[in-house]
């Protein structure tokens, strides 16, 4: 057996290992210490508000948002990328309705926005001080608390994907650079060249993009976020970015580390989109859970903790969240913040503007 083989054969038996504890650490994953359906206040008591259908479950249900940078940029655009935001919310949708999982759900729905070059995620990121498109990602299962994470990553069309084969075959939270690309490469993952993830808007507009963001320094966001709940009851989240455009090589943001661009556990999922260094510092979306911990429904929750953000450092930000009842939670202080959400077969969606942008 020569070394390829031997590499390979290795490879495999990695893999076997780690399908085997991951089964196992479902199995032992700890039994949520709440009733589906029967939220607790803080003084414990249940509350009758949920969201249950006829079968007295609660339904499959799932949100996005996304900072909307671009339409700080391209105003007439709005529609055109809230349309593809439904659209996106729908395919998610569609997983939970046929029975799927809250981590497929917000997958799939997160890969449609990379593909479309109105997001600054995947194929359409907006580009670091030397030219070059460095993306981050995150997924987070709320069940097992299991995350994978991708970081500065130049090579990935689908940058949550990659982030979702992190947390499924690998020992790791996170990969950064060319180490997500080796091991990319070890699993047959589809890669690209960097050039490939660059539209021609974004090469072409480079010089507008950067001057939104030097005279609307906390406009520079756009982070898409997706957030689930299905029919197990289990939550999940997603995020990508192609972060700010002109940071400096190597700059990470907070889309791809674990409650500060999204968080999930028994008790909820949040998602969050703002100024990455500001929203690092509060933990924002671990914030938004630990609020829904103490029995806040996801809009309380989602309010106090970018009321917090603003009042402690005077930051920026968005969040959604989705609490163990159903209900659905928004709240931002950001310039533009674009959202849709789905339960029960109902479509909402729209974009808010709590701050002028001259």
């Amino acid at each position: 057996m020569d070394s390829t083989d031997k590499f390979v054969e290795k490879i495999k038996k990695m893999a076997e290992s780690l399908r085997a504890k991951r089964k196992k650490t479902i199995s032992e994953a700890p039994k949520q210490d709440h009733q589906i359906g029967k939220k607790q206040n803080t003084r414990g008591e249940p509350s009758k508000e949920t969201n249950e259908g006829d079968s007295g479950k609660i339904t499959p249900r799932i949100m996005v948002q996304c900072g909307g940078y671009y339409i700080l940029v391209y105003p007439e655009r709005a529609e055109d990328v809230l349309k593809v935001m439904v659209e996106a919310t729908q395919s998610g949708y569609d997983i939970l309705k046929n029975n799927g999982t809250a981590v497929d759900a917000v997958e799939k729905t997160v890969s449609i926005l990379e593909d479309d070059h109105n997001f600054n995620a995947g194929f359409g990121s907006l580009l670091n001080v030397n030219g070059e498109v460095e993306c981050d990602a995150m997924i987070m299962d709320g069940f097992t608390l299991n995350t994978g994470a991708v970081m500065g990553a130049q090579h990935f069309k689908n940058p949550v994907s990659i982030s979702r084969k992190i947390m499924d075959e690998s020992d790791h939270c996170a990969l950064t650079g060319e180490g997500a690309w080796e091991f990319a490469q070890s699993k047959g993952f589809e890669t690209c060249w960097p050039e490939d993830l660059i539209s021609d808007e974004v090469r072409s507009g480079r010089k507008k993009f950067e001057t939104v963001v030097k005279k609307n320094f906390t406009g520079g966001h756009d982070t898409v976020t997706a957030i689930a709940l299905d029919s197990n009851g289990h939550f999940a989240c997603a995020t990508s970015t192609g972060g700010i455009p002109g940071k400096l090589k190597g700059r990470i943001g907070d889309a791809p580390l674990v409650g500060c661009g999204g968080y999930a556990n028994e008790y909820g999922a949040a998602g969050t989109s703002g100024r990455g260094e500001e929203l690092m510092k509060m933990t924002l979306a671990r914030e938004v859970v630990y609020n829904m911990e103490r029995g806040q429904s996801a809009q309380e929750s989602t309010k106090n903790a970018v009321q917090k953000l603003e009042n402690r450092i005077r930051g920026l930000g968005s969040a959604i969240a989705i609490d163990v009842n159903g209900n659905f939670g928004k709240a931002t202080n950001s310039p533009v913040m674009l959202w849709a959400q789905i339960a029960d077969d109902s479509v909402e969606y729209g974009h808010e503007r709590k701050k002028k942008i001259d």
